[in-house]
């Protein structure tokens, strides 16, 4: 059996209209190995009962039609509320762990914006379940599996902003780092947004979503500090930086704070409302859900920090301002550097003025 390259290049980019659904390939990143964990997956795969004669065939046309089927509902389900770039085409590698650790994940060095092309992976774990569902009508699957992809889908219109996530994380400033890391809850809680509202969240409330955010803050001030030119050192603070941190569970809770900052509940019909019946139990429609992700999705990174420094429907701030000078204390001010503001794109310009602007609010909290 041919090994199936892991991102194959060659796939044609349809020519799609804005409003059609993208072209979805799923496939194994390596079906060779398939061949050997196949009887860890859920269904019968055997010709005619014998158990050494199995439908490969089958096997691997079932496994990318139950896939594509959960995407396209999730695409659907979006599209009428989140503003979507062009997505003309999708790659879905189901991974045992070889790609990453992740049950899902865009992979934003395989993927082409430009031309509308995008790759995710897929554990098999949650393949399986998509399979158990296939074979077994009456199998209830748990949510998050269910509406896995609403959360990754909504990291393609919010790309750019993550783009300038990562290039914090990319220098060698502590400061940027710590800023980075703060938004990725962010990122992360935009993309849960959905699912927190639908009352599967981990917090219920904002009192403890701070309080977990408070937690997060006294584990990095307590963390040794890493010598930044030491590549693998470097590697491994910042793999510690990000163990057990609650982007998921805490991050929705930021991003509600931040729309009700920014909005003072007006533009949503109250988010404080929409707590309360969450914890009464309601459930929240979707039409409600999604254009206060879409919303979100358009807020930028700096409005996203600034608003953590805030008081909120608590009357508090979710990040106090003690705290943010706690960080700075243990790192330090972020030296600025002048950048090149004849930058090649607009969009590289905007970027680094973001950054510069994040900077500065960091700064000015360290100082303190």
């Amino acid at each position: 059996m041919p090994k199936k390259d892991i991102f194959p290049v060659n796939l044609p980019i349809p020519e799609l209209p804005a409003d059609e659904e993208p072209q979805i390939y799923a496939y194994f990143s390596d079906e060779e190995f398939v061949v050997q964990e196949i009887s860890s997956f859920e269904g019968n795969y055997t010709i005619d009962d014998d158990p050494e004669d199995l439908d490969f065939e089958l096997f691997f046309r079932l496994t990318s039609e139950v896939t594509v089927r959960h995407f396209l509902e999730s695409w659907r389900r979006l599209k009428p509320w989140i503003r979507m770039p062009l997505v003309k085409q999708v790659q879905i590698v189901f991974d045992f762990g070889f790609l990453t650790s992740a049950e899902a994940s865009l992979l934003s060095k395989q993927s082409n914006p430009g031309i509308g092309k995008f790759t995710f992976t897929l554990s098999t774990g949650i393949l399986n379940e998509y399979l158990k569902e296939h074979w077994s009508p009456r199998y209830a699957m748990d949510p998050y599996p269910a509406k896995l992809w609403d959360h990754e889908l909504i990291h393609i219109p919010d790309s750019r902003n993550d783009g300038i996530r990562k290039k914090l994380m990319y220098s060698q400033s502590l400061g940027k780092w710590i800023l980075g890391h703060l938004l990725r809850f962010r990122s992360e809680g935009i993309a849960d947004l959905a699912y927190t509202l639908r009352g599967h969240g981990k917090h219920k409330d904002f009192a403890c979503a701070i309080f977990s955010l408070h937690e997060e803050i006294i584990k990095i001030a307590h963390m040794e500090l890493p010598d930044k030119k030491d590549g693998r050192a470097a590697s491994l603070f910042l793999k510690g930086l990000e163990k057990g941190s609650p982007f998921y569970s805490a991050g929705a809770w930021m991003v509600l704070h931040m729309l009700q900052v920014i909005n003072e509940g007006a533009r949503f019909g109250q988010i404080s409302g929409l707590v309360e019946r969450l914890q009464n139990g309601e459930t929240i429609p979707d039409e409600e859900i999604f254009p206060l992700v879409n919303h979100a999705i358009h807020t930028d990174c700096y409005t996203f920090i600034r608003s953590l420094t805030n008081p909120g429907i608590i009357g508090r701030p979710f990040l106090d301002p003690g705290d943010f000078t706690q960080l700075g204390a243990w790192s330090g001010q972020i030296k600025s550097h002048p950048f090149n503001r004849q930058s090649p794109s607009s969009m590289e310009l905007i970027n680094n003025l973001q950054v510069d602007a994040l900077v500065a609010l960091y700064n000015q909290f360290a100082g303190k």
